[in-house]
């Protein structure tokens, strides 16, 4: 037979070089066979004559992954060959569901020809195969919880293998461009140099001198076994720079792949990528979320694709979304997440919605698929603990984990740096007189419509408002003013909802912060006196406006409530956090958003398309994205209309100007022309619409304009 994968590639060359790339990628989570087996197969389908009619005319187009999937059953067998089956149907598309779709496509195959090609090209001792399949899969079975992870795992192994073969006969310009990095020995040089030069440089005092007891005492755990650990250090106790050098240190111990940083929030990547980039180089660092912009660099964007770089930094959506979700993208860079160091920044902001599915692949990736899972916070989750609610529901915790820092009581106490005192009920207007009367003052509050009325009530010379109002290039601009005037010493209030919280780096002399969780009011305190630069202890004030809590706040409020003690004082402590996260969690309405407990439950039989519809790491439900007319968004609109249609590049750079807006609003703003839609991307069109210093306008009464 003379078949052909693609046009000039014969098709057994392309399955035998998908199989072996998988399998070296399946090594890693001990199914080689199986991940060789589905490249070997993927593609069966092309051997049809229906299939080769149409690669040659382009005419009738017929399918294949289908087709090369039911083969895999017949193969293998419904018992044993329904896992790699799943990953062979979704590598063009997604992880479908299981209702008996794969037993229904056997009827397709119309006679022996795929069966036979098969047989004789892929698999000529068929029993032995079938031992070895069975093998591996009675393994994955044994771990009921990583089943579904394994599938993905072998989908990622297949996918990534599929599409690598693909450039490397399609586009061997950017197949070149992979794997031009620099050698792990070179990071921990370049590390090694860069902390020798900020401790040299480093001021003498407390926060310095703590901060250094905190590196030295977490890369001594560093040689421990893969598993979970914790690193509990207050705001300015320098985890960013202690969390790599332990991932450095335990990668080399424990001969893993790459180490890759997760984070809640764009604002704290972009500024801890900048940082990694001055030690590492700008080429070995992957920052991988919506609103980078790759550049001029051209390997960043093949990177993108599978995460082959020893650097990852990203975003929990990015990260918990490519575990979970069950497209062919997502799915592809799995198999380069297993055998990884994983740094879970700020671990108290995973959505609590969503704890079962994500806690059950943190245990599933450490216990089988090699991985080590730090988890960073001032604040630490109490994720350790089953937590069973009033209704029985559970929340199955994480195995205990190893502290990187041993004594994190004592370090609270060496690094505070803050009163936090509650004053109360207090009115707009004497919240606002207050913080005319500060000098230099943040105020954090917990909505954009609250946002803009106390910052309209403020009479302060300069005062500047932050919220998701404003487009993230704008509010990148006006914290880089804000940094500056704090610098210099100048009289300034800021007006801020809680996106400066976790990981801005702002250090004002005094914080007031709406009442909210504890975890938010400790994010808040870690803005003021940051660097202990103050003589006294840094002021922090709570109060209540009386404001009903938005819905996604309620519990954390609540659960404040009840920990506030007489005389309104509140002492940050690793034992006061653990209280708070108990509390948090006994009245969280929903740990499962997504019902993965049920859409698992009778695995191998899996619902893998059901549930990546509705698991969603953030809720947009009732808002939509607006291109707002600032900066140079109206080139980029431009630049749409021309091209007709929009480009992932494209797309990305928007990120920049966009402001989610609620949906029965933009309906409004289109039907007054406000608004209009450009190759199905929604576009300022009105001036006024979008207010620079303030964001998408807002009537008097803070609600959106409806013109």
């Amino acid at each position: 037979m003379n078949q052909e994968a693609r046009p000039g590639q014969p098709l057994i060359d392309h399955l035998r070089k998908v199989a072996g790339r998988a399998e070296e990628f399946g090594k890693k989570f001990g199914s080689p066979f199986s991940c060789a087996a589905a490249g070997l197969l993927h593609d069966c389908g092309k051997a049809s004559s229906e299939w080769q009619a149409y690669l040659k005319t382009g005419k009738n187009q017929v399918s294949h992954a289908p087709e090369s999937a039911a083969l895999c059953l017949q193969l293998f067998g419904d018992l044993w060959g329904i896992l790699p089956a799943y990953a062979i149907k979704a590598h063009h598309s997604h992880l479908p569901d299981w209702d008996g779709d794969l037993d229904m496509i056997t009827d397709r195959l119309r006679d022996r020809q795929l069966r036979t090609f098969a047989e004789e090209e892929l698999f000529p001792d068929l029993d032995a195969a079938r031992k070895a399949m069975q093998a591996e899969i009675r393994q994955a079975v044994t771990k009921s919880e990583s089943l579904q992870l394994w599938v993905r795992m072998t989908a990622s192994a297949l996918v990534d293998a599929d599409r690598l073969d693909a450039e490397a006969f399609d586009s061997p310009e950017r197949s070149a461009l992979r794997g031009q990095y620099a050698t792990w020995d070179e990071f921990e040089e370049n590390f090694r140099r860069y902390m020798e030069r900020k401790q040299a440089e480093a001021a003498p005092g407390t926060v310095n001198t703590v901060r250094r007891a905190v590196f030295e005492e977490a890369t001594e755990k560093a040689d421990g076994k893969p598993g979970f650990y914790t690193l509990n250090v207050p705001t300015g106790g320098g985890k960013t720079l202690c969390s790599m050098a332990f991932a450095l240190k335990h990668r080399r111990a424990n001969g893993m792949d790459r180490i890759i940083l997760s984070i809640p929030y764009n604002a704290i990547i972009e500024q801890t990528a900048d940082v990694y980039k001055q030690i590492f180089g700008a080429g070995n660092v992957l920052e991988h979320h919506s609103n980078f912009d790759p550049g001029d660099n051209p390997a960043y964007r093949p990177a993108a694709e599978n995460w082959d770089m020893p650097l990852i930094v990203t975003t929990n959506v990015q990260l918990f979304e490519s575990l979970l979700k069950s497209g062919a993208s997502n799915l592809r860079k799995l198999h380069n997440i297993a055998n990884s160091v994983i740094i879970l920044d700020e671990a108290q902001m995973l959505p609590r919605e969503h704890l079962v599915p994500i806690l059950a692949t943190l245990r599933a990736l450490v216990a089988d698929f090699g991985c080590t899972v730090v988890l960073c916070s001032a604040t630490i989750p109490a994720l350790e603990e089953s937590i069973v609610r009033s209704d029985n529901s559970r929340l199955e915790g994480l195995p205990p984990a190893t502290p990187l820092v041993a004594d994190p009581e004592t370090l609270a106490k060496a690094l505070r740096r803050t009163r936090i005192r509650h004053l109360g009920k207090r009115s707009p207007e004497e919240l606002a007189a207050e913080l005319a009367a500060a000098g230099q003052a943040l105020c954090i509050v917990n909505t954009r419509r609250t946002c803009r009325q106390l910052y309209d009530l403020v009479d302060a010379p300069k005062k500047i408002h932050l919220s998701g109002s404003m487009c993230p290039a704008e509010r990148r601009k006006l914290l880089a003013g804000i940094r500056e005037s704090l610098k210099n010493g100048e009289p300034i209030v800021v007006v801020a909802t809680s996106l400066v919280e976790a990981g801005v780096d702002l250090d004002f002399k005094t914080v007031y912060r709406e009442l909210a969780g504890i975890d938010s009011i400790a994010q808040a305190a870690g803005r003021c006196n940051r660097e202990g630069r103050q003589k006294t202890l840094g002021e922090v004030f709570t109060f209540d406006l009386g404001n009903k809590p938005p819905p996604s706040l309620q519990a954390g409020c609540n659960a404040a409530r009840e920990l506030l003690p007489d005389d309104g004082e509140l002492v940050m402590t690793p034992a006061l956090y653990r209280k708070y996260f108990k509390l948090y969690y006994g009245m969280t309405a929903q740990f499962d958003k997504a019902n993965f407990i049920g859409y698992f439950k009778d695995a191998p039989e899996c619902e893998f398309d059901s549930f990546s519809a509705d698991f969603n790491m953030i809720d947009n439900a009732g808002q939509a994205p607006l291109v707002v007319l600032y900066g140079n968004a109206a080139e980029l609109i431009e630049e749409l209309e021309a091209a007709g249609r929009p480009d992932r590049d494209l797309l990305r750079r928007f990120q920049q100007y966009t402001v989610n807006v609620p949906k029965e609003q933009l309906e409004k703003w289109r039907d007054a022309a406000c608004v209009r839609t450009v190759a199905g991307i929604d576009v300022q069109s009105a001036p006024g619409l979008y207010e620079p210093g303030a964001g998408v306008k807002l009537d008097a009464n803070g609600g959106l304009w409806s013109y």
